[in-house]
This record gives structure tokens, sequence and C-alpha cells, in this order.
């Protein structure tokens, strides 16, 4: 699994523009709008779809027929996307982070919000385990520009769907998050971290099975 570590890490590699680019519109986020959320959000997120675009890469020019000829099994590579795509969200997470003090100790704010900061770290976890949950198995099943168009309209559906139960359920989700009732609600925590887990636990069962079955 080392080798093929080292081989997305040269792929993410030459992708410095598209990096610079994330980072530079986060920063212009924090410069005009203070949005300290989603600017850390955002830098994780895009950054571990750069990651699911390795699959892409492999796929190149029939690429697959020689990677897998190389001494790893087709389960290992399905799991080395799923911790290669997490690892560059949390290195893209603490980065976010350092982009935000940076920035706001030269607009001349010394104190950062460090409730809100954590806030978003705590959810960003889940996000990312269920954004790679959707991502890789459709991106390893179908690859390119139409897993793309795949993947949106799954999360157009789910969305949809989520929202929908919850209105059914009674649960008005923006009160919640406009009142920071979350904050105060162990339970709740528990039960996201507990459900992002198990989902991104079938999602690799699937993702694995995905990859056994192909042909190259």
């Amino acid at each position: 699994m080392k080798g093929l570590w080292t081989k997305d890490i040269k792929l993410i590699s030459s992708q410095q523009k598209s990096l610079l680019a994330i980072w530079l519109i986060a920063a212009g986020i924090l410069i005009t709008t203070d949005q300290i959320s989603f600017a850390i959000s955002y830098t994780s997120i895009i950054t571990s779809m750069i990651g699911v675009s390795t699959i892409t890469y492999d796929a190149f020019d029939n690429g697959n027929v020689f990677l897998f000829t190389l001494p790893f099994t087709r389960k290992e590579y399905a799991m080395e996307k799923y911790l290669f795509t997490f690892f560059l969200g949390a290195v893209a997470t603490i980065g976010g982070i350092l982009l935000v003090i940076v920035v706001m100790m030269a607009k001349g704010a010394f104190s950062v919000n460090a409730e809100e900061i954590l806030i978003t770290v705590l959810i960003n976890i889940p996000s990312l385990l269920i954004f790679q949950a959707i991502f890789l198995p459709v991106q390893l099943k179908y690859e390119g520009e139409k897993g793309r168009i795949v993947v949106i309209g799954a999360v157009i559906v789910i969305v949809v769907f989520l929202f929908r139960m919850l209105e059914m359920a009674g649960i008005d989700l923006l009160d919640i998050i406009l009142n920071h009732m979350y904050l105060k609600d162990t339970t709740l925590w528990v039960s996201t971290y507990i459900i992002s887990i198990v989902v991104w636990l079938l999602s690799f069962i699937i993702s694995e099975r995905i990859v056994l079955k192909k042909e190259f």
C-alpha cells in the first residue's frame, strides 16, 4: 500500500495550480466575509475531491491494466483510496485552521473564535466520511465525467430525502442550527459519528466489491 500512497501523492503534487486556487479562494472568502466555518469546510472537501480524482488518473489510457499487475490486492487499492482521501481532508482541515488564524490576524483580529473552529472541525469529520461514502463507490464504478454526474444526482436525492424525513419527524433543522441546540446535545453528536462511520464502512464494502468485479 506504500507504493499506492507514493503514486497518489505524486499525482496530487502535479496539481499545484488547482491546490493553490483552492487556498486563494478560501483566503478570499475569509478576507471578504469572515466565514470561518465555510473556509475550513471548503478547503477540506474540495481537497478531498482532488484525492478522489486520482481514480480517474489511474484509469487514464488503460493505466489500470498495468497498475493491477503490481504486488497489491484490489482490497488494498480500495482501502487506500478511502484512507488517502480522508488523510487529504484532515490535512486540509488543519491547513484551513492555520489559514484562518493567519488571515484573521492580518486583518487585525488578534482573537479567533475557538468555539466556532472546534464545532466546524467536529462537524467536518463526519462530513468527510459521508463525502467519501458517496463519491468513492460511484467514481470507482463509473469513473470520469459520468461518475461525477451520477454523484451530483445522488447527493441531490439524498439531501431531499433527508430533509423530507426530518420534516415528517417534526424536526426543524434550521432552528436547531440557528439556536445552537446541537452544542449541548451529546446524543446528537454520538449518533452523527456512529451513523457516519457505519455508512463509511458499508461504502467501503461496496467499493471493494466493485473493484473485485472490475475487468481491465
